[in-house]
């Protein structure tokens, strides 16, 4: 019987830089095919490429709040529960926590009200219409937590 002997420390710290130098290399090819392609097929092929990853088919908080305030109905009152239904009747699947986050967000920023635990109103939000309006910006710790 033959046993492989695991490979020395600097044997692997070698094969660590030659896996990076790779990766660099793939990430670096990619860009330049991608930066001679138009905006919208650059973005068809980025999500075309998404698609093949599972583990990339989670929501991104954006897309969640950009999917609440666009389609939660205003000033009546609304549970997470029914939020989660409108935001996957969107095809966007999401967890209760990851509506909780937002709609948390969302309260911290003062676009909507909480009633309870787990109950909220939105008002008619004025004339806020995109994200940017909402300076969503990068999403934080608590935002992302179990998307």
């Amino acid at each position: 019987m033959i046993v492989a002997a695991s490979p020395e420390p600097s044997d692997e710290s070698a094969l660590d830089a030659q896996s990076e130098a790779l990766a660099s290399s793939v990430v670096l090819s990619i860009n330049t095919l991608l930066n001679g392609l138009p905006p919208n097929v650059q973005e068809r092929v980025r999500a075309e490429i998404q698609k093949s990853f599972p583990e990339n088919t989670k929501p991104r908080s954006r897309e969640i709040l950009a999917t609440i305030l666009k389609l939660v109905p205003r000033d009546r009152e609304v549970t997470v529960d029914e939020v989660k239904k409108t935001v996957e009747a969107e095809g966007i699947q999401a967890t209760a926590k990851g509506i909780a986050d937002a709609l948390g967000y969302l309260f911290r920023r003062q676009r909507i009200t909480r009633l309870s635990h787990g109950r909220y109103m939105i008002e008619g939000m004025g004339e806020l219409t995109t994200l940017e309006e909402l300076d969503a910006g990068p999403p934080t710790r608590n935002m992302i937590d179990d998307y």
